[in-house]
């Protein structure tokens, strides 16, 4: 997937103690674009339980190659990520993406739009 070059924007988000109950992997520190805080914040949806979704093997409403991925990422230790529509299924629009890195030290949330 890759994450865009400039990540000054981002925003570290607090979601209280990591999600662990069935988590698959941690996620780390959360960075969210402002962008995205805005969306989320504008669909109702709540962050936490976006994270939650992605570090327990929901991958939200990635393809079924994205998930097949994801299981093969989490064995060798690569990058893992999640797509959550946010208001229409499938209105690129709305399309959430969440991306853990490799070392699982971060976790970002931005609109598919802006990767």
């Amino acid at each position: 997937m890759g994450l865009p070059t400039d990540l000054s924007t981002m925003i570290a988000v607090d979601i209280g103690s990591a999600p662990t109950e069935g988590a698959l992997f941690p996620v780390g520190k959360v960075l969210v674009s402002s962008r995205a805080l805005s969306e989320i914040r504008s669909a109702g949806e709540d962050i936490r339980s976006l994270v939650t979704r992605h570090c327990n093997g929901s991958y939200g409403d990635s393809s079924m190659s994205e998930v097949f991925e994801n299981q093969a990422n989490l064995s060798s230790g690569e990058e893992l990520g999640s797509i959550f529509y946010l208001a229409e299924k499938y209105d690129p629009d709305t399309a959430l993406c969440v991306w853990t890195n490799p070392d699982r030290t971060e976790s970002y949330m931005l609109m598919c739009e802006e990767f």
